[in-house]
């Protein structure tokens, strides 16, 4: 299961692989991926179905491991830290899960390891129903979406994913795939099991993705887990407070097993 992705900082450093969300691609981490320490080697990946990666059928976390399995080993690496926003931090936590022993440690961020209501099935069901044949502008599509995703900030975040080609715009991720998936992606395939490994949640003050149970949930799966808030920032913690989520990013990269309590 190969995928896309960029190397930078140093070749023979620490590997930090870099796990994107729902509807977004490795550009969504460029700017962390900038501020992080470059003695590490860095590995921007985009997840199957989306940005530059195949498309397949198969939209499973069981599936989208066999994609680190490959990351891996096309990198021939032993370990790596994993960072993973939303699904993506559900794709490392898993990872971890069944397969500790190659993670040298976690870094979570606005997701916690449980199932979540499906709350972006009215997206998919727009980008599959749109024709977007009879669009020749941006602003076209942006129209039609208005009806279905009010909201203009995430309208705008949804519509990174459309591109022009061949003739014609399109969307970029598997829109089907993911459409007949999406029960699956807010779920969370695995009951029991633990990482004995370093880990730390980042999580946005206003995220509604995060509620006041889930401390115990994370230190059941994550026991050496540290939870970090940020202040006055939602879901997309890495955006918002984008020196704040690099400081700490990089604070535990240098040194996870020194980390406060």
């Amino acid at each position: 299961m190969e995928v896309w992705y960029k190397s930078s900082g140093k070749s023979d450093g620490s590997a930090v692989i870099f796990l994107h969300g729902l509807f977004a691609s490795s550009k969504n981490w460029q700017s962390v991926v900038k501020r992080t320490d470059h003695s590490f080697r860095l590995l921007n990946v985009d997840l199957p179905n989306h940005g530059n990666s195949p498309h397949i059928a198969d939209v499973s976390y069981a599936k989208a491991m066999t994609a680190l399995d490959w990351l891996y080993e096309k990198e021939n690496l032993s370990q790596a830290t994993l960072v993973g926003h939303s699904m993506g931090g559900k794709l490392a936590m898993l990872y971890a899960l069944n397969k500790g022993h190659r993670v040298t440690s976690l870094i979570i961020e606005d997701i916690a390891p449980r199932p979540y209501e499906v709350r972006f099935s009215h997206i998919l069901q727009a980008m599959k129903d749109l024709d977007l044949s009879a669009c020749t502008k941006r602003k076209e599509v942006d129209d039609l979406m208005k009806e279905y995703i009010p909201d203009a900030i995430m309208r705008m975040f949804v519509m990174t994913n459309l591109v022009y080609r061949e003739g014609a715009y399109r969307w970029r991720i598997n829109v089907p795939a993911l459409y007949g998936s999406a029960s699956h992606l807010v779920g969370f395939p695995c009951e029991e099991g633990s990482y004995e490994g370093p880990a730390l949640f980042i999580n946005g003050e206003n995220s509604d993705y995060i509620s006041k149970g889930d401390d115990a949930v994370v230190r059941r799966f994550f026991p050496q887990a540290h939870i970090k808030t940020i202040s006055d920032v939602g879901h997309w913690v890495h955006a918002e407070a984008h020196e704040e989520f690099s400081a700490l990013l990089n604070e535990f990269l240098r040194n996870p097993m020194a980390w406060p309590n």
